[in-house]
């Protein structure tokens, strides 16, 4: 009688706490989802289903390395941040170049280098599935498994020759030559940031004609590059060109498929890009960044129906709901939390004061956080400006006033940020505060002049 071929389990053991934004579930029971859902379908496809804790001798590192090499299929569920998980996921990547399957619960959040990686994704809204749920898992697993297990393993399949590469490999000296090159080209890019106005111009479309996309090799060099490209020549048009032209490999990275949405959006086409984004979502996962850009684009659709005179109530909804999400999977990422206070205090639902308070108080904190911290994001400053004024704090705000004074307008980009803060000022009720802060924006505006 021939053996069943035998397909390891890479997953948590246990209860384990989610991490997971409501409505989702704050823990799963992992084992009654590998007993009812998981082990079940990898039955059906004809595998003895193995997990590591069936096998005491598993906990040894060499019968758990001889397992995933030597079985037939290995799935990884990776709904949860699990090292274990992720350096067993690396040993079979580089030992077996195929039948390696990951899988997630709809709402994971994989770390990014696992993001860039298909896996199969199935629904769980409960800390046990309940036979409903299990099995539709069942379902999703049985139909997608044999679709996507003989896929090859991202070492296999990106470097060349692997794993009989000799050790002289010329491979070797050009990525040395290439990083050596990259570190040329930011030493440009950041001198041309500093040139004075009058001439950056010329001096970026120079360096942007001597380094076309399409020749471009590396995905940190395409990142620096469209930066550039958004922050100094700041055309967004140009800038979904530069993106299009690159190489289809760099041009499908998450980071920049993203930013793609955003520059659509700022070319008029903020549902494109809502679009672009919840698909991105549905195959990579949720993060603070791609809710907040989708909040971001309804802000915009429904500021435009004011703008027209008929304020749109559901795209505010939208623009809250979106940004709510984004702050909640991640208290310490800002970008999120910033936005709720006008939205919230815009829409004035019961509650909205008291949530548009606190969503200031996380904000603020975050944001002195990554101060603290020397994070170098260039929106930091503006946003702890633009907290202030929402959180009705008047010391910090004299204070930061004080530095934009000495500091000059352009490294608190007032241009943007004057016309949030004069949307807090316009919320404020009190009088005497209004007085306050509106005699800031005077200073502001003064240093914006100078």
């Amino acid at each position: 009688m021939s053996l069943r071929p035998i397909c390891f389990m890479v997953m948590p053991f246990g209860t384990k706490d989610t991490g997971a934004a409501p409505p989702h579930p704050p823990r799963v029971d992992f084992d009654a989802l590998w007993k009812d859902a998981i082990a079940p379908a990898l039955e059906s496809l004809g595998y003895r289903a193995v997990r590591a804790d069936q096998d005491t001798g598993a906990v040894i590192v060499k019968e758990m390395l001889e397992r995933l090499f030597f079985s037939h299929l290995v799935v990884a569920d990776i709904s949860i941040a699990n090292a274990n998980a992720y350096y067993e996921i690396g040993v079979r990547h580089a030992a077996r170049e195929d039948n390696c399957v990951l899988i997630a619960a709809n709402w994971a959040q994989p770390v990014f280098d696992l993001q860039q990686i298909r896996r199969i994704t199935y629904q769980l809204a409960h800390e046990k599935p309940d036979a409903d749920e299990a099995q539709a898992i069942q379902a999703v697993l049985t139909k997608a498994i044999p679709e996507v297990r003989a896929g090859r393993s991202p070492v296999h399949a990106l470097i060349s020759g692997y794993p009989d590469i000799p050790a002289d490999n010329r491979r070797a000296q050009e990525l040395a030559d290439q990083l050596e090159a990259f570190e040329a080209l930011r030493g440009r890019m950041l001198a041309i940031r500093h040139m004075p106005r009058e001439g950056r111009a010329a001096a970026a479309e120079a360096f942007l004609a001597d380094n076309p996309p399409a020749d471009i090799q590396l995905d940190a060099t395409a990142i620096e590059i469209f930066r550039f490209v958004r922050d100094v020549v700041g055309d967004w048009a140009r800038t979904l060109q530069f993106i299009d032209a690159l190489p289809p490999a760099i041009h499908n990275s998450p980071y920049l498929k993203e930013q793609r949405a955003l520059a659509l959006s700022y070319q008029g086409s903020p549902t494109d890009a809502i679009a672009a984004l919840e698909t991105m979502i549905g195959s990579f996962g949720d993060s603070p960044e791609r809710s907040g850009l989708i909040g971001g684009r309804y802000k915009k659709l429904y500021n435009a129906s004011v703008a027209a005179g008929k304020p749109d109530a559901r795209m505010l909804d939208r623009a809250i709901e979106a940004y709510q999400r984004g702050m909640l999977l991640d208290l310490n990422d800002y970008y999120c939390s910033c936005n709720l206070p006008a939205l919230l205090r815009e829409r004035g639902d019961d509650g909205d004061e008291a949530q548009a308070e606190a969503a200031a108080c996380a904000a603020r904190l975050a944001c002195e956080r990554a101060r603290q911290r020397g994070n170098p994001d260039e929106w930091l400053k503006p946003t702890l400006l633009g907290l202030a004024f929402a959180e009705h704090n008047l010391p910090l705000a004299r204070q930061l006033t004080r530095e934009v004074e000495r500091e000059g307008a352009a490294a608190w980009k007032l241009g943007t940020t004057l016309a949030d803060l004069r949307r807090h000022l316009a919320q404020m009720t009190d009088a005497a505060m209004q007085a306050d802060f509106g005699a800031l924006i005077t200073r502001l505006e003064a240093a914006q002049g100078d």
